[in-house]
């Protein structure tokens, strides 16, 4: 027997059962009731029915492949029709290894130009400095100094020995500045 909802009950009574658990509960018992049913014999075999229709072929091709954050989960998202399958691959970067051992010490490589512009020579506590604004014109000179273009009246090169006397007293040197 099968208890179906009473119509004349007013959702809110105390007694009241919702009408949709009775429903349930009233299926549990039909379903209860045949599952003791035993099956019949098996009945013959039916026509074969009408073939269908072939079938749209199908693709599936990857979209994309994405690289996400470190720890994060894999996927993979389908997008496109069902026939038109589209793919795309989201793989998490991998973390950071160990830094590796240091290598031997290379060879010692050439030595390099010494550059345009340097003049070798000079003595100690003379400086560089440039003759004219020609690039690489530059001659060593003591700060201060000008260059001697003559002593006592002659011309030409002069020698330490031309500026000092015998007894280290300086002679007229004129410069050319």
């Amino acid at each position: 027997m099968v208890n179906l909802p009473t119509p004349n009950k007013t959702p809110g009574d105390p007694g009241h059962t919702s009408d949709t658990n009775l429903i349930i509960e009233a299926i549990n018992t039909v379903k209860s009731q045949v599952d003791g049913i035993p099956a019949g014999p098996q009945g013959p075999q039916g026509e074969p029915g009408t073939p269908g229709q072939n079938g749209l072929a199908a693709t599936v091709t990857v979209a994309n492949t994405v690289t996400s954050e470190p720890g994060s989960n894999a996927a993979v998202t389908s997008s496109g029709t069902p026939q038109n399958v589209a793919l795309t691959f989201t793989i998490p970067r991998g973390t950071a290894g160990p830094t590796g051992l240091t290598g031997p010490q290379g060879a010692i490589g050439p030595q390099g130009d010494r550059g345009l512009g340097l003049r070798g020579g000079g003595l100690t506590g003379q400086v560089l400095s440039k003759r004219s604004d020609a690039d690489f014109d530059t001659e060593w000179e003591f700060p201060g100094s000008a260059p001697v273009t003559s002593v006592d009246g002659r011309q030409g090169a002069v020698t330490l020995d031309d500026l000092y006397d015998a007894a280290g007293t300086a002679t007229s040197a004129v410069s050319s500045h």
